[in-house]
């Protein structure tokens, strides 16, 4: 009886021993699947987007040494772009070339930006063209066109 018991004393531990073993590489497998789903998820240019300081206005810093937030509201996108474009011909602003487009995207996007808050620009760093499309569709009174523009000038102040 002693002989029996401990061959099925053994046998079920070996049985349990199987279980166990199982179960652990199961675990380990489905670990693996994740650990290999992290590199679409979030990839080294993404974290530094991540790092990346917050979108701000381009030369915000000399812009509102004269430009204040009344001066601005209220006036129609195509203004505040000709105004800008003004700038680089009157010699005491010394915006330089290079700079104007910059300036010009930041207005576009800031023209949203009771719709596009700093925290959804944000967000909108991990998002592809497509969803930032959906995001930027979403917009009351957005047509196709000027979702392209907000979407191409976004891309500009991202890579500031």
């Amino acid at each position: 009886m002693n002989g029996t018991f401990l061959k099925v004393m053994i046998s079920g531990l070996l049985v349990v021993n199987t279980v166990l073993v199982v179960f652990v590489c199961n675990m380990v497998f489905a670990l693996n699947q994740k650990v290999e789903t992290l590199g679409a998820v979030a990839t080294k240019s993404d974290l530094i987007a991540l790092a990346s300081p917050s979108i701000e206005l381009a030369s915000e810093g000399q812009c509102t040494r004269c430009h204040t937030e009344r001066r601005f509201a209220g006036m129609p996108l195509d203004e505040e772009h000709r105004s800008v474009l003004l700038q680089q011909h009157v010699r005491s602003h010394n915006v330089p070339e290079s700079e104007i487009e910059k300036i010009q995207a930041s207005l576009t996007v800031f023209d949203y930006s009771s719709y596009l808050t700093k925290d959804m620009l944000q967000k909108m760093v991990l998002m592809t063209d497509d969803e930032r499309m959906e995001v930027l569709l979403g917009i009351p009174e957005m047509t196709l066109d000027r979702a392209r523009q907000v979407l191409k000038s976004y891309k500009m102040l991202l890579q500031m």
